[in-house]
C-alpha cells in the first residue's frame, strides 16, 4: 500500500466568498419562506373574516329587505294622509283675519261659512253708521278679502247700528296651515 503525501498547497480549499454566498441564500431562503408562510396564512384568516362579514351582512341585508317590506305600507298610507290634509279646507284662519282687521268698537256675534263659495256671513253691532264706513274700509283694505258686501243694515232698539256681511276670501286662506 502506498501512501501518498501531498503538499498542503495542492488541498483544493473552497474560497470564502462561495461559503458566505451559500450560507446567505440559504438564509434568503428561509426569510421568504418564512414571509410566505405569514402571509399564506394572515391571508386565510383575512378570507375568513371576510367571509363572516359576508354573512352577518346577508343577515342585515334581509332584515332590512323584511323591514322595507313591512314599512311600504306605512309609507303610502302617510303619503295618502298628507294629500289629504292639502285638500283640507277650514275657516280657522279666518278667525285671526278678522280678529287682526276688528276695529275695537265693533262686535260680531255670528258666523257662518260656506267654503265651498269661499264667502263668510257675519252678523255684528257698532255704536255708530261712522265707525261701521270706517270697518268697512279696514276690510277692504284686507289683500286676501276679494270682496266685503254689507248685506243688511239696521238700527236695533238701543240704538246701536246692527249690520250683516258678507266676505268672499281668496282660496289660500281657507287651506289648513300646519306651521
Amino acid at each position: 500500500m502506498a501512501i501518498e503525501i501531498t503538499s498542503k498547497s495542492s488541498i483544493n480549499r473552497t474560497p470564502p466568498w462561495i461559503i458566505v454566498g451559500i450560507v446567505l441564500c440559504i438564509i434568503l431562503v428561509i426569510i421568504v419562506g418564512a414571509f410566505y408562510l405569514f402571509f399564506t396564512l394572515t391571508i386565510d384568516k383575512m378570507n375568513k373574516e371576510i367571509e363572516e362579514k359576508d354573512k352577518a351582512s346577508a343577515i342585515l341585508t334581509e332584515n332590512i329587505l323584511k323591514k322595507e317590506v313591512e314599512i311600504l305600507p306605512l309609507k303610502t298610507k302617510i303619503s295618502d294622509f298628507g294629500v289629504l290634509i292639502n285638500k283640507h279646507e277650514t275657516p280657522y284662519n279666518v278667525f285671526g283675519i278678522i280678529e287682526k282687521n276688528c276695529l275695537p268698537e265693533v262686535w260680531f256675534f255670528k258666523f257662518s261659512s260656506d267654503i265651498e263659495k269661499q264667502e263668510v256671513s257675519l252678523l255684528g253691532k257698532t255704536e255708530s253708521f261712522e265707525l261701521l264706513e270706517q270697518q268697512l274700509n279696514v276690510l277692504k283694505k284686507e289683500p286676501l278679502l276679494k270682496k266685503v258686501t254689507l248685506t243688511s243694515l239696521s238700527v236695533g232698539e238701543e240704538g246701536e247700528v246692527e249690520f250683516a256681511l258678507s266676505l268672499i276670501f281668496n282660496s289660500e286662506v281657507f287651506k289648513l296651515n300646519l306651521q
